[in-house]
């Protein structure tokens, strides 16, 4: 389950929260709810809005497949503020997250929420060019490429850690393909001196070599 506290962030620490309404800021100053949670863990945002803080969370379809990522500066759910009919995604943590999650009534008490409207449509298209791109990726080039990229994508999102915190079951899962092929592409980098991998952790990343293996693909 999610740790929750009731630890309170300022927003305007946060790249989007502060970008919110002054009347949204003080709403979700009064009643926002700091939460965590660890890798592998099955998040719903339940009738709430996540700002995330820290960490990645991945959006999965209804047969597993990732269909969006989420790093810090996401905000996951907004579009039910005026979209009420649309299902949440389902959302499991890929890298230990942090995230205020603010009632969903909070945005909903002014109307015509033109503000939410924009920002949602922005993520909209970021996310359908999103997967536009991951499914040609998919098509075009190797696991292996496609495996570098990924590492690379999540060692950016994670902040550049000195250790980074997955299993290469999650890697699989992202990749869509069989654990025994990550672990076959894991072995060729670690050969090549472009990481190192311990038990359920990945370490000594060589970001430049990672780069030059990749498919090429952001």
């Amino acid at each position: 389950m999610p740790d929750h506290s009731s630890i309170v962030v300022d927003v305007e620490t946060h790249p989007v929260g502060r970008h919110f309404p002054e009347w949204a800021k003080v709403r979700i100053a009064e009643e926002a709810r700091h939460e965590s949670a660890a890798p592998g863990l099955q998040i719903s945002p339940n009738g709430r809005v996540l700002v995330i803080e820290s960490g990645v969370l991945a959006a999965r379809s209804n047969d597993g497949v990732c269909i969006g990522m989420y790093g810090r500066a996401s905000v996951i759910g907004l579009e039910r503020t005026f979209a009420s009919h649309l299902k949440a995604a389902s959302l499991e943590v890929v890298l230990a997250a942090e995230w205020l999650a603010v009632p969903i009534d909070v945005f909903r008490s002014r109307e015509r929420p033109f503000w939410a409207e924009r920002m949602f449509a922005h993520q909209a298209i970021d996310r359908t060019k999103w997967l536009v791109d991951e499914l040609s990726c998919a098509l075009a080039h190797n696991a292996r490429g496609r495996l570098a990229k990924w590492l690379l994508r999540l060692h950016h999102l994670a902040g550049r850690p000195n250790r980074l915190p997955i299993t290469q079951a999650t890697l699989a899962a992202l990749l869509h393909c069989q654990r025994t092929t990550v672990n076959a592409q894991m072995t060729v980098f670690e050969r090549q001196g472009l990481l190192r991998t311990g038990r359920a952790y990945i370490n000594q990343i060589d970001r430049e070599g990672l780069a030059a293996e990749s498919c090429g693909c952001a």
